[in-house]
């Protein structure tokens, strides 16, 4: 069996420890996206003709996730959808 200063050398000498912290390089910025919300690559807003109540938005996000349209009226308040 190796001593770990042994191993670690041996290691070097192959270029393990490059190959090794490339993939691990690759997986934690993909763990961080994961963990950020997505975000919104277009939009769009257009008020009903037949309802001037409705109003329809399309969005497109950066991957899939929950997206939320936020209004207000100042006489109702804030409302989230």
């Amino acid at each position: 069996m190796l001593s770990i200063v042994r191993r670690k050398a041996l290691m070097r000498r192959l270029g393990m420890g490059v190959a090794l912290a490339i993939p691990l390089a690759v997986c934690l910025a993909a763990l961080r996206s994961c963990m950020l919300p997505p975000s919104v690559l277009e939009h769009s807003l257009s008020i009903r003709g037949d309802n001037a109540l409705i109003a329809e938005v399309e969005l497109s996000l950066s991957r899939a996730g929950q997206a939320f349209v936020e209004y207000e009226n100042p006489r109702a308040g804030k409302f989230r959808t």
